[in-house]
């Protein structure tokens, strides 16, 4: 329902164009270009020059007798609306926040930006139709290019807070308002597959099955008749599994299909019936840590605990732990329970984007220059928030983010697991070993002992009649003993039991943990164990199988079937056969990764040779997935490409870090330009500069050429607001060691990126940005670079629009809108 309450004066856009005063539609509009007028600066963001304006809509008039029409159409509108625009000599702006005024489209935004599920819904109940549903203006090629942009991009705007809403139903479990929204953004998208995706999957959740193969095939039909494309092979994947009713099948399908849980702010003074979280769901039942559960849920409650940190060695049970407490808080958080997996990150400055995925939150360009940091802590400042920062012990120096965090987000608490102390005063401590074993001697109760029954359950398991005889406990309770009650241990032990008896299995892993004992002696002690069960383990895999479990150590963040069979050079077989035996862990249906425990073992036994063939066949695999999937960026396939990338983006840059480390030119000669496409496409551009800058300083020395044109690309990933001088004077230098080089590629690139950053710093009265760009202009088109092309007509008309030649400006803006086209 629209506000009408204290807004006389009512503009909506969203939808057919509608003016209203006092609840009556305007009438008197003697030109449409008035009410584009209207419309124009309405949804601009601040003041329009007039001679922009005049050539806008009267682009047939001289420059006098476009000045007329706008004072004519500008005396209309606030003859009509009193109020609503505001003029000088030189520029019109729309009066924003005014009392008496409402605008649809900023009300819009302001509800998105709440984010509560009742502000999205009252924004969404804004929408009739596309934006300015109907409307159009004869003769007015600029105004409509504008339109169209403006369009897709408030399509983009609409769609995102109705996926929003969807997420939060279904995650809530309210399908039908979850359907109801999906065919809402289907009547406004009709072609946006996820959407059609969605509501299968909503339809099949809710028991109609027969509705969500019928939704397929109108997807189907629709994509075919006016797109003429096929479904994408995650629709059909969704589709093939509800037709099949095989639940195991159909719940793959929906793990690869369902939208995240969205993050949505708290209703002020009410509590969510329905948690926000991502914690991941458990296989197998949690054992024991009773104590430990009520220590933290007592620390959670005190108000001066803001961090707890959850201690140990590695494989004792902390992840598995600190998800336990923080699925018993659901409930207590009101804006949501997350966790944060930092394994795969490598340096601290990662922390802040990791933190950014989980909680969708976007970072912007802001006028005030804030920092992705500083934005992400402004968003948590006054939030309820519990965060699991899991595997933390590596990030040195990333405590220090920690304070800040808990400096400025008071309400934000932080559960913590690291194999060391993170040594802050903040810190309240939580230190966990293996859990109880029984004594000698107590066979008759071992059975009771957290240990006992959790080797006892995932031997089960595996063998599904497992039951431990009298003649066995005992036995039992050694092994438990011998293993420290470590949980990974115990788990990798039980995994045996469907090829071994019990009295085996104990007399190798003694046997091992005996030989440790006397001949390592730099192994901790509470290590001893874990080892001899990792060493049986791996004496019981085929040499195929040590090979490609070995070759694992080089990924980072995990892994699908094809890197594996690409670094291993094994089958898929072999890839089920470890996560069979517990070796491997299957996070999902198509990703995998080692536990950190494994990997630590697995260094010790690859040689050179071995470590040196995986980590070429790991850098080879993820630089060329690179140059597959980074074109792919400039077209329809944007969105799963830059996934794609995205989610091996810690294995790309060790492929790219080890080939600057092993001086490979070829390789990052081939690669360099596709690293870069991904880098400037995404949000965290920072990373991206040290990215491109470190392996510039690394091949200095060696290749001079190579690493002027890494510094070029480290150069470009700099927001543009950020260029200054000394960025000039380098990127000069620097093109001037390319050009004496030779290459024609490689000196388009570098013109490229001078002249970005000639345009943008705008050093010098000269014209030295014009004539980088035109000289790289006539190079790009000889070379048939569409994309290059686009980027120099999108600067040369920045540069025509700083120094005031409008005229000049937007013709380079059409130029740089049909290259676009040209390159889809």
């Amino acid at each position: 329902m629209l506000p009408m309450n204290g807004h006389p004066i009512q503009i909506r856009l969203l939808g057919p164009p509608q003016v209203l005063r006092d609840g009556q539609p305007v009438e008197g509009w003697r030109s449409r270009k008035a009410l584009g007028l209207l419309g124009y600066l309405a949804l601009s963001d601040g003041p329009v020059t007039r001679p922009a304006l005049a050539e806008l809509l009267w682009p047939a008039s001289d420059e006098s007798r476009g000045r007329a029409n706008l004072s004519w159409a500008l005396n209309h509108v606030t003859g009509l609306l009193p109020g609503c625009l505001a003029a000088d000599r030189h520029t019109l702006r729309f009066v924003r926040d005014k009392a008496g005024i409402f605008l649809d489209s900023d009300h819009f935004r302001r509800l998105k930006r709440r984010n509560t599920v009742e502000a999205l819904e009252e924004a969404v109940s804004l929408v009739q139709g596309e934006l300015l549903d109907g409307f159009s203006l004869d003769g007015c090629p600029d105004f409509e290019l504008w339109l169209v942009q403006e369009r897709e991009r408030w399509q983009r705007l609409v769609a995102d807070a109705w996926s929003t809403l969807i997420a939060h139903h279904r995650f809530a479990g309210n399908y039908e308002t979850a359907v109801a929204y999906a065919r809402r953004l289907l009547a406004y998208l009709p072609w946006q597959e996820s959407a059609h995706r969605h509501l299968m999957l909503l339809l099949a959740l809710s028991g109609r099955r027969s509705a969500a193969l019928a939704q397929y095939e109108i997807c189907r039909r629709l994509l075919a008749e006016e797109l003429g494309v096929k479904p994408s092979a995650e629709t059909t994947r969704l589709y093939e599994a509800i037709r099949s009713g095989d639940e195991t099948r159909l719940a793959a399908a929906i793990a690869g299909a369902e939208p995240k849980s969205p993050v949505l702010a708290a209703t002020p003074g009410a509590r969510s019936t329905a948690p926000r979280h991502n914690l991941p769901r458990q296989f197998t039942s949690f054992v024991g840590r009773d104590r430990e559960l009520a220590a933290i849920a007592r620390r959670l409650h005190e108000p001066e605990t803001g961090l707890i940190t959850v201690t140990g060695p590695g494989g004792v049970g902390k992840t598995r732990l600190a998800v336990a407490a923080a699925a018993a808080h659901l409930g207590h958080f009101a804006d949501g329970v997350f966790f944060v997996p930092l394994a795969p990150l490598t340096t601290p400055d990662r922390i802040v984007p990791a933190l950014a995925g989980v909680l969708q939150f976007p970072f912007d360009q802001r006028p005030d220059g804030a920092t992705p940091e500083d934005q992400l802590l402004d968003w948590l400042a006054g939030r309820q928030v519990l965060l699991v920062l899991d595997n933390f012990e590596h990030l040195t120096g990333g405590p220090d983010f920690l304070l800040q965090l808990l400096a400025r987000a008071p309400e934000v608490k932080l559960l913590v697991t690291s194999r060391h102390h993170l040594n802050l005063q903040a810190e309240t401590l939580l230190e966990i070993a293996g859990l109880p074993v029984p004594s000698a001697g107590e066979d008759d109760a071992a059975e009771t002992y957290p240990s006992m029954r959790l080797f006892v359950d995932r031997a089960r398991r595996r063998r599904y009649d497992f039951e431990l005889a009298a003649h066995e406990r005992p036995l039992a309770a050694r092994l438990c003993s011998l293993l420290a009650g470590y949980p990974l241990a115990l788990e990798l032990a039980a995994a045996l039991v469907a090829s071994q008896p019990l009295e085996q299995i104990l007399a190798q892993v003694s046997e091992n943990l005996d030989i440790l004992k006397t001949s390592m002696h730099d192994v901790p002690a509470r290590h001893l164990s874990l080892r001899a069960v990792f060493l049986h383990s791996w004496h019981l895999l085929s040499r195929e199988e040590q090979a490609a479990l070995a070759s694992l150590v080089v990924f980072r963040g995990g892994f699908s079937v094809d890197a594996f069979t690409a670094v291993s050079g094994a089958p898929e077989a072999t890839l089920r056969g470890l996560v069979q035996k517990s070796l491997v862990q299957a996070l999902d249906g198509e990703r995998f990764d080692l536990h950190s425990l494994i990997v630590q073992y697995l260094r010790e036994t690859l040689d050179d040779t071995t470590y040196h063939l995986a980590g070429s066949r790991h850098s080879a695999w993820y630089l060329g997935r690179a140059q597959v999937d980074s074109p792919q960026l400039l077209g329809e396939g944007q969105q799963a490409a830059m996934a794609r990338l995205r989610q091996d983006q810690d294995n790309l840059s060790t492929a790219w870090q080890r080939a600057v480390r092993r001086k490979d030119l070829a390789t990052i000669r081939s690669s360099v330009s596709d690293l870069y496409r991904y880098w400037t496409r995404q949000n965290h551009l920072q990373a991206g500069v040290a990215f491109f800058q470190r392996a510039a300083d690394a091949l200095a020395e060696i290749d001079p050429v190579l690493a002027a044109g890494l510094r070029l690309r480290a150069i470009g990933c700099i927001q543009w607001e950020s260029y200054l001088p000394e960025h000039l004077d380098r990127a000069l230098r620097d093109l001037a060691i390319v050009r004496k080089a030779g290459n024609r590629n490689d000196l388009a690139a570098a013109l490229l990126m001078a002249g970005r950053c000639a345009a943008y710093a705008m050093k010098n009265s000269e014209g030295s940005e014009r004539d980088l760009l035109a000289e790289a202009e006539t190079l790009l088109a000889s070379l048939a670079d569409d994309e290059g092309t686009s980027e120099i007509a999108i600067l040369r008309g920045y540069v025509e629009q700083q120094l005031a030649n409008y005229a000049e400006s937007r013709r380079w803006y059409r130029e740089a809108a049909a290259a676009l086209r040209r390159r889809g």
